[in-house]
């Protein structure tokens, strides 16, 4: 048999407990769920990210890495007349500055410093590496534009007095069919690529 009178306390003290609590909001449950799903997502898109990148540089080592050869660079607006050794060794120099790696962009920023430091190349617009290792090289060269006799032989500019190539045979090389420039006062730069002083 239930003691009602003993009953009545008990259910006073639940009511006001409950009468203290904040009243439940249903806008604020429903941020608090979005932020979470937010976060979730943005972990889920993290993990996802790296995976990928880590999937698509095994794939590109395993299709495209490996060492580059001189004879798969290619230096698309080198002029016509330029000397074979002169091409080969642009293309060498490139060769060289690539990495195994197709993802490395390190060898294409080496390749065009090398290049920019070759008296022939006047500016550097592009190195592209290709699919099985191949290169493509945009770039402007200067073209030799006369030839200066100096005290110390004969020496080739372009038109701008950029020297190109010093103390050469004049007699046996292409340079013979360029004009001959005499009596210029200035000595010639110290170093291929610096241009010739004087107003000469």
């Amino acid at each position: 048999m239930l003691n009602l009178p003993g009953w009545i306390p008990l259910l006073g003290r639940s009511s006001e407990d409950e009468a203290d609590r904040e009243p439940w909001d249903a806008r604020r449950t429903l941020r608090g769920l979005k932020m979470l799903a937010g976060g979730a997502a943005a972990v889920v898109g993290v993990i996802g990210f790296n995976a990928g990148e880590d999937a698509l540089a095994r794939y590109a080592a395993a299709h495209r890495g490996g060492p580059v050869a001189a004879a798969h660079v290619y230096l698309d607006d080198a002029p016509a007349g330029m000397d074979p050794k002169l091409h080969e060794r642009l293309r060498r120099r490139v060769a060289d500055a690539m990495t195994d790696d197709p993802l490395d962009r390190r060898g294409l920023t080496l390749a065009a410093e090398l290049l920019r430091e070759e008296p022939w190349v006047a500016d550097v617009r592009q190195v592209r590496r290709l699919e099985n290792g191949h290169v493509r090289v945009h770039a402007d060269y200067r073209d030799p534009a006369a030839v200066i006799a100096g005290r110390a032989g004969y020496h080739v500019v372009d038109r701008s007095g950029v020297l190109l190539d010093a103390g050469v045979d004049r007699a046996t090389t292409p340079y013979a069919r360029l004009p001959l420039v005499t009596g210029v006062a200035a000595d010639p730069p110290a170093a291929p690529g610096q241009t010739w002083p004087g107003t000469d």
